[in-house]
């Protein structure tokens, strides 16, 4: 049965939205944005279509004033994975980005997702950074801060003036989060706060600790936040203060995502659950010029 790929429409939600129910146990975020993929002037959502139904989707969406190419929301109906459609729909949205004249093309994924490496090697994209992610229920315990430590919530442009100050705490200039990337610039924060809260601390007037987050239903009501820091010290203190804010706004469940070489930490940390998951997070990039 031969495979056709197209822009997918509203009329295709039922097939999506089955595609969705059987990916991670029926704990997909796409029922959650499918709206505003499918109306959004910045996304293009296409779909690959066999007989009668929608079996594979993916959205570009255009970020960064036309610059960059966000992939997001690849998806294979489970009776037909490995059958090539990924690939084809991965082509598709690159041959979209040409047409949109778009510099680059980024995404993310598990570093542990072989499939999804192998992918984007054999398109062309390269490793850009990696990042730890933790995902977890809400941590009864957590580290204690040092008291000497203050975090207090601040606004976007005081955030991109000190970075500008101190622009080594972001590794390779790019801002994670929610297994997103954005450069380091101050609209990337303005469109980071349109939903989340930063949270800063000062070490001799200068940035020491950053952390932005916002509490997101994925079903349950979770905390998501990443930790810039210059230091673990930095670094836990952050941590601590997100699992307050995570009770205060009533989340059961947490997704941090933090520098990678603190991974350990948290494998072998008493504080988390055990039945948490760690892994690392790969930004990948390919030029279109």
């Amino acid at each position: 049965m031969s495979a056709r790929t197209r822009r997918v429409t509203a009329a295709d939600k039922p097939d999506i939205l089955e595609i969705s129910r059987l990916t991670w146990e029926g704990h997909d975020y796409l029922p959650l944005v499918l709206d505003d993929w499918l109306n959004g002037e910045d996304s293009k959502m296409y779909g690959v279509r066999v007989g009668e139904h929608v079996i594979a989707v993916a959205n570009l969406r255009v970020i960064e004033n036309g610059k960059t190419g966000w992939m997001e929301g690849l998806r294979v109906h489970p009776d037909h994975r490995r059958k090539g459609y990924a690939d084809l729909l991965t082509q598709k949205l690159i041959e979209a980005g040409k047409q949109l004249h778009l510099q680059r093309l980024r995404y993310t994924t598990g570093i542990d997702n072989e499939a999804s490496v192998r992918l984007a090697e054999k398109h062309g994209f390269t490793r850009l950074c990696e990042v730890g992610v933790l995902f977890a229920p809400r941590p009864r315990k957590a580290p204690k801060m040092k008291a000497h430590v203050s975090i207090r919530e601040a606004e976007a442009a005081e955030v991109y003036a000190l970075l500008q100050r101190k622009s080594n705490i972001i590794p390779h200039g790019v801002l994670v989060h929610d297994w997103k990337a954005l450069d380091l610039s101050l609209e990337a924060l303005q469109t980071i706060g349109k939903d989340s809260k930063f949270h800063i601390s000062l070490k001799d007037d200068e940035i020491s600790s950053l952390s932005f987050a916002y509490p997101r239903r994925r079903p349950d009501l979770m905390w998501t936040f990443t930790i810039y820091a210059d230091g673990l010290e930095g670094t836990l203190s952050q941590f601590a203060y997100n699992l307050i804010l995570s009770e205060r706004n009533n989340c059961t469940v947490i997704m941090g995502t933090y520098d990678a070489k603190y991974e350990a930490l948290f494998q072998k940390s008493k504080w988390i659950p055990k039945n948490r998951w760690i892994t690392r997070l790969l930004l990948l990039e390919r030029k279109m010029q």
